[in-house]
């Protein structure tokens, strides 16, 4: 039948006939676009909710160990040592042959964070005095965990917390898929096994605050990174745990910050900041101290998504100027927001939460990898050095006095 015949056969029905049919198939594709609406709402309020309900249950725990802080893991340091928990031949073989790059990483690039973490935890090490736990809550593989335990001596122990494969129905934002498999494999690639590091195979809602449950007898923290959960909520409880146990002068890495895709990190980062910096006041008491003090949080440094904050205010000074004055890493910071319709003179500084930070240069203005790889490993071999003579003139024999 053609197009033609078949017109003339429809308008040779009657209106009022055409038009009942008109409904009728209007109707029934209406009838049809609910039911299918209907059961896509039912399919994701099934998977949705009961998450949902379950994760709001785990944010508002009702015990109080999950509320309070009484800081008491601030004060324990671990001993001084020389000895590097990584060996010297180890670090210098893991970064010398791009070791790192076989390791998954998540989001993001590191050219730098290796330097800036040696850098800094020497800082912590030799002008601070501070040795403590060094650890990751989001480790996914392992790679930007492998900078952190780098840094670690002898007398720190390491621990890394992750929902990892049997867990991953409570990852409720899907910010990451960590693998323990993989990362114990990555540990084996600079010389560390799965005895040397304590895993936490866990969401990051059930560590308690105090830290008994994970933390148990181990010193407070001086390096972590919070590279959990992205939303609000997680965000906020993991500066909690960290900042809580965070020894004076001690590092916490925050990831993704303003990173579009994940805006719950800086939602987390200042209702942390505002209101969670008492920690042990109710919120009425907490917000009047924090409007009192706002920046008891002290970032000075923000590098590839990361934030890098501290707790104290004369280890921020210290930081931030011994970022400026480094003759690598200091050439790739910018300490102002350059505003173009503001003259060069009169650019703001960067601030965050009433503290200045510096900021590295975007990806194309960053070194190349080669470059950096030279400068990290020529810092570690500057560090075994020390560190080998310092053991020397500790075994050497007494000299017979005169």
């Amino acid at each position: 039948m053609t197009s033609e015949t078949r017109n003339r056969r429809f308008y040779k029905v009657k209106p009022e006939t055409r038009n009942r049919r008109c409904y009728r198939y209007c109707a029934a594709a209406s009838v049809a676009m609910f039911v299918y609406i209907a059961h896509s709402c039912l399919r994701m309020s099934l998977d949705v909710i009961p998450s949902m309900l379950y994760y709001e249950a785990r944010i508002h725990p009702q015990n109080d160990k999950y509320a309070t802080c009484s800081g008491r893991r601030r004060s324990h340091v671990a001993k001084p040592t020389n000895e590097t928990k990584v060996t010297a031949e180890n670090r210098a073989r893991f970064v010398r042959e791009g070791l790192y790059e076989n390791i998954g990483k998540g989001s993001g690039s590191y050219h730098v964070a290796g330097v800036v973490l040696h850098t800094m935890s020497q800082v912590q090490h030799s002008k601070l005095g501070i040795f403590g736990t060094v650890g990751e809550i989001g480790v996914h593989h392992g790679r930007f965990t492998s900078f952190l335990y780098m840094t670690a001596q002898e007398t720190e122990p390491l621990i890394a917390v992750d929902l990892f494969e049997a867990l991953q129905d409570e990852n409720v934002d899907m910010s990451g898929m960590g693998s323990l498999k993989r990362f114990v494999e990555s540990l084996s690639l600079y010389g560390l096994g799965e005895s040397d590091v304590q895993t936490f195979t866990t969401s990051s809602l059930d560590l308690d605050v105090e830290g008994s449950s994970w933390l148990a007898d181990k010193p407070g923290i001086r390096l972590l990174s919070v590279d959990g959960g992205h939303t609000a909520e997680i965000t906020r409880n993991d500066l909690r745990l960290a900042f809580c146990n965070l020894l004076p002068g001690g590092i916490v890495v925050l990831d993704d910050w303003f990173n579009p895709p994940w805006p719950g990190v800086v939602e987390g980062f200042f209702q942390f900041a505002n209101l969670d910096n008492h920690i042990g006041l109710n919120d009425h008491a907490a917000s009047a101290a924090a409007a009192a003090e706002p920046q008891v949080v002290y970032p000075f440094l923000l590098c590839e998504n990361k934030l890098y904050l501290t707790n104290d205010r004369e280890a921020h000074d210290l930081f931030l100027q011994t970022i400026l004055n480094d003759p690598f890493l200091g050439q790739w910071v910018s300490m102002y927001a350059k505003v173009g319709h503001i003259r060069a003179r009169s650019w703001p500084y960067f601030m965050v939460n009433g503290t200045r930070y510096v900021r590295c240069r975007t990806k194309t203005e960053l070194p190349l990898a080669n470059h950096t790889r030279a400068v990290w490993l020529e810092r570690l071999e500057t560090t075994s050095d020390a560190e080998t003579a310092i053991k020397k003139a500790a075994l050497a024999p007494p000299r017979n006095s005169t």
